[in-house]
């Protein structure tokens, strides 16, 4: 709906976009007269950006932030429109080549192109329309325009790739930058990997579709440490743990106590809290050491006997 023009911003509005994506673009797109199509996301879609490649013969499309300096502030939808307007709703505007649109999807979607009419070139004043699913399964036909219908079949590479390194993300938060940029460069080494094979494989070999980025993975995996374990022997059981002391200590012998200045944890509350995965809190300190357990401490008061329950019972952490 709507075909006023827009205009997009003053030259100083030329800063809305960060350098280096306007640098990533120039450097890439280097086929000038050629009218290619290129679809990008919404970290490079500029006004200013798209109409310099137009002028170069180069179509552009791409999603666009609703904040981004030149797009028009009358096509940002307000929550109270998005929770009014059905999906499939569209208002556009165009200026000089360039169209700018908002399509209501699950959210706004904000979109600008000069590849694209306002409307399809075989049907004109219809839209495209794209196939949703309704809760229970059902498919609902929803009308889309042409930039958002066909950005959706190009922009597949990156995308995709997102997605799926969304899914089997390996980075994790940390205070120290290099170890989560380190962990990016690692799954983008293996998504172009994986796609790089994938494109060179023979299409006839068995398998070739149904292997998967993460068996791709697994299948790397093993052949860097060349089926080879590196884990260390597995020690007893954590369930049932013997006890650090001797045996003729289960049999009622004679120990000495000593009374300590230093209070220490005692060491059944501490096997309790390491068994049971306690609050670090549950442990109790102690003055009263055993000499011949090699100075370890106990509870010893008319509430707790830890003592005892160290020198006579094997699971004295229960």
């Amino acid at each position: 709906m709507g075909d006023k023009t827009f205009g997009p911003g003053r030259v100083k509005d030329w800063l809305c976009l960060p350098f280096s994506g306007r640098r990533v673009i120039r450097d890439l797109v280097n086929f000038d007269g050629l009218g290619y199509h290129v679809y990008m996301d919404n970290y490079y879609s500029d006004p200013h950006l798209f109409l310099e490649l137009l002028n170069k013969e180069i179509y552009a499309c791409g999603t666009i932030r609703s904040n981004r300096i030149g797009f028009p502030k009358d096509l940002v939808l307000s929550k109270r429109e998005e929770s009014t307007f059905e999906r499939g709703y569209y208002r556009w505007r165009a200026n000089k080549g360039l169209v700018a649109a908002v399509w209501l999807d699950k959210r706004p979607v904000y979109i600008i192109s000069t590849a694209h009419p306002p409307y399809g070139d075989n049907n004109p004043g219809k839209l495209q329309e794209v196939i949703r699913h309704k809760p229970d399964r059902t498919e609902m036909h929803i009308h889309c325009p042409p930039a958002e219908f066909y950005y959706q079949q190009h922009m597949i590479g990156v995308d995709r790739g997102d997605q799926v390194m969304k899914t089997l993300n390996v980075a994790r938060k940390s205070r120290k930058a290099w170890k989560k940029l380190f962990s990016y460069g690692l799954e983008i080494s293996l998504m172009n990997a994986f796609i790089v094979e994938e494109c060179f494989k023979p299409h006839s070999q068995p398998g070739h579709r149904d292997r998967t980025f993460l068996k791709f993975c697994l299948e790397l995996a093993n052949e860097l440490i060349a089926n080879q374990s590196f884990r260390k022997k597995a020690g007893r059981r954590p369930s049932l743990p013997m006890s650090e002391i001797d045996t003729k200590c289960l049999h009622g012998s004679y120990h000495q106590i000593s009374y300590q200045e230093e209070r220490m944890d005692c060491v059944v509350y501490a096997a309790k809290v390491k068994h049971f995965r306690l609050d670090k809190g549950k442990r109790y300190r102690s003055h009263i050491a055993c000499v011949a357990c090699g100075h370890k401490y106990f509870c010893l008061n008319a509430t707790r006997n830890c003592w005892e329950k160290w020198h006579n019972q094997r699971q004295y952490w229960l």
